[in-house]
């Protein structure tokens, strides 16, 4: 900018995407993704499902650390259909992301991502690999963790 050069959207598009990356080593929040897009929107710059869907990503990598949950999610997912956007493949394989890393904190089960499932088939949205292998994953720490729960329970340690 000081140097007379203006933002786009691909500008934020990379912010956001680099945000993700220290999302993932737990250096940065899905609050530094919304101040992303507030400056987008402070440039005049309209963000597309790619800065959303990176945002959604933010989210993901955040809940793997258990800074961020499911309801940052949707709170993401509402903010693409409140744009006026369709959220794609993309969006909701990093929602299904964000709960199966809720799942492995057994705040997440299969039939709350299920519904995920079931608003992509109401979105019109093709399902892929990655979307299946999420769910598989969730299962995986769904399964994990109540197992693990059972495990302590069964030693007294807590009360299920």
């Amino acid at each position: 900018i000081d140097e007379g050069l203006v933002p786009n959207v691909i500008t934020f598009a990379t912010l956001m995407q680099l945000c993700a990356k220290c999302a993932a080593r737990g250096r940065a929040s899905v609050q530094d993704g919304l101040q992303v897009l507030d400056r987008a929107r402070a440039a005049d710059v309209q963000p597309n499902l790619r800065v959303f869907n990176s945002l959604m990503d933010v989210v993901a990598k955040s809940a793997s650390h258990g800074d961020a949950d499911a309801l940052d999610g949707l709170s993401v997912l509402k903010r693409i259909k409140d744009e006026g956007l369709k959220p794609d493949t993309t969006t909701y394989n990093s929602l299904l992301e964000v709960y199966a890393h809720c799942a492995a904190r057994g705040k997440g089960s299969l039939s709350d991502a299920l519904k995920i499932l079931q608003s992509m088939r109401g979105d019109n949205v093709a399902r892929d690999a990655i979307t299946y292998n999420t769910l598989i994953d969730l299962l995986a720490k769904e399964t994990h963790s109540r197992g693990s729960a059972r495990v302590a329970e069964g030693l007294g340690l807590i009360a299920v």
